[in-house]
């Protein structure tokens, strides 16, 4: 069996130790392989490494930091051998690699090896792989019992690697199966650290101008002094799998195996600081997210800049974010999955009553879909959960001023009567006119469903602060979007007048949906005319 047909990783590992009682020295090797010459070329492994050197001289203050980038197999034996000539008992120690790696089987953890830049894949005997690999890559495991004779108290070991098969596809690091690779137990006193978990892909960067990975984005963020090492496994993951989850069906989770008594910690044995009271900044922060409350998280906020607790309270304050998204999307199954996880929230009724919206929203939205009409009594019929309060439903009030910061998405929708909104669409060709209209549609007019119908749908919502994710625009999307290019679309303007006249999505006026058509048509939408025509037949 030839090496192109073996699975490949992408790892960045690193490793650290504690002293016991009196503080040690603090080491750490950093390599990093982008220029392979017989193997795919990677992106931002260097950039990644050099960003790893970076955090742990300014940051993490570490006593000796070694670099070393595009590096063959002589360099990186004499390398990790400086290395180890440096550590002593009770020494923390951290090692980076970033590059290639492979896994020769996935329930074998002794056959990860990691690959220097030189490796020649055609060079390797089928059959011989893993007695190959021994002479001509670094084996994960021979590493690890290498530090670990240096009686190092604590070893963390953080591996960045991609799941997938970079020879048939791009924007990705590893060579791995495509049943991922398989774990990687801990050992009694190391930590580990996955950026994805088994069969999942690691993704190599957000977008081209990116000069990191994801993972190496959130884990520097919150790999900070006196930050357990469970906390910062956390709040990596719930950044990774918030920046990549509109990259692919499922975003990438990274997971962690825990070895160690207690946390871990950089700073000493057992809980991180203990003895140290939160003040300051530190105390706000902790006051902030432990009340929850929107005005104390955005106060807190600009403080809380290079704060290892940033991640969270940018979480705490996009959940916030989604009520308020919630108010017009009333998407049921998001409002029921979140009421379920907010326990103690000071807006958790908020979201209650929001389900109860949901539910009449859908059932009007099945009434007509059939051509019956809307009755909010009915509603009750399909409350999801006993408890809910459904003897008190009613149609849908709105505001019709929203709040002076409101988003364009906010505003516009105000108007829309819920109660009244069918399960309508509209032709493609009609969405990308309007989006053409509004700056965000470059192509052609054809109807196809395309990339680049797909980036300006995802433009627009960002920019009217739409949380919407579905391929398509929704119905309250599609109205909020012709109105706001009514003014430069005839087409937009007397779709509009149609669903006015209709009382579709809007209260029905026949005379204000009569205008809007007769203006259309002035400016030389030749169908208005017709659609007048049939408006009056009706």
């Amino acid at each position: 069996m030839r090496l192109n047909k073996i699975p490949y990783l992408v790892f960045t590992l690193c490793v650290m130790a504690f002293a016991s009682g009196a503080w040690a020295k603090t080491a750490a090797l950093v390599v990093g392989n982008d220029d392979y010459a017989h193997l795919p070329k990677l992106n931002v492994a260097v950039s990644d490494a050099k960003a790893h050197c970076d955090h742990l001289k300014n940051v993490r203050k570490f006593d000796s930091v070694s670099c070393h980038f595009d590096v063959s197999k002589a360099e990186m034996d004499r390398a990790v051998l400086g290395f180890l000539t440096q550590l002593q008992a009770g020494d923390t120690a951290m090692v980076v690699f970033s590059g290639h790696g492979v896994q020769l089987n996935p329930a074998d953890p002794s056959t990860v090896f990691l690959l220097p830049t030189d490796l020649d894949k055609d060079l390797i005997p089928a059959g011989s792989e893993e007695w190959t690999l021994r002479q001509y890559a670094t084996q994960f495991n021979d590493l690890r019992r290498a530090i670990r004779s240096r009686d190092v108290r604590l070893s963390v070991y953080v591996l960045d690697n991609c799941r997938d098969n970079p020879l048939n596809a791009g924007g990705t690091r590893g060579l791995a199966l495509a049943a991922g690779m398989g774990a990687v137990p801990a050992d009694r006193g190391e930590f580990i650290f996955f950026s994805a978990s088994e069969g999942e892909v690691a993704i190599d960067r957000l977008s081209d101008g990116d000069n990191n990975s994801p993972f190496t984005n959130a884990f520097l963020k919150s790999f900070q002094p006196n930050v357990p090492l469970v906390t910062v496994a956390n709040i990596v993951e719930r950044e990774v799998i918030k920046n990549t989850g509109a990259l692919a069906a499922n975003p990438q989770r990274p997971r962690y195996d825990d070895n160690v008594e207690g946390p871990g910690c950089i700073e000493g044995i057992g809980e991180c600081a203990s003895d140290r009271r939160a003040s300051g900044v530190e105390g706000e922060i902790a006051e902030a997210l432990a009340s929850r409350g929107r005005n104390a998280l955005q106060a807190v906020l600009p403080k809380a800049t290079g704060n290892a607790r940033l991640p969270e309270v940018i979480a705490a304050l996009e959940t916030h974010r989604s009520i308020d998204a919630q108010q017009t999307l009333l998407e049921l199954d998001k409002l029921k999955t979140m009421y379920a996880t907010m326990s103690g929230h000071p807006r958790r009724e908020e979201v209650r009553e929001l389900i109860r919206r949901a539910i009449l929203f859908n059932s009007c939205m099945d009434l007509q879909r059939y051509g019956w009409p809307c009755r909010a009594n009915e509603a009750a019929a399909v409350a999801p959960t006993p408890e809910l309060d459904t003897t008190a439903l009613a149609p849908v009030q709105r505001e019709e001023k929203p709040a002076p910061d409101a988003t364009p998405f906010e505003r516009l929708s105000a108007g829309v009567d819920l109660g009244t909104l069918g399960a309508f669409f509209l032709p493609l060709d009609k969405v990308q006119e309007a989006l053409k209209s509004a700056g965000f549609y470059k192509g052609r007019i054809d109807g196809l469903n395309g990339p680049g119908t797909a980036r300006a749908i995802k433009s627009w919502r960002e920019a009217v602060g739409s949380a919407g994710t579905e391929k398509e625009l929704g119905p309250i999307e599609l109205l909020v979007l012709l109105q706001q290019v009514a003014d430069d679309s005839p087409s937009s303007l007397a779709l509009l007048g149609l669903f006015h006249a209709q009382g579709i999505g809007f209260a029905k006026d026949l005379d204000v949906g009569r205008d809007m058509l007769e203006d259309a048509a002035q400016q030389g939408f030749a169908d208005a005319k017709n659609w007048l025509k049939q408006l009056e037949e009706l």
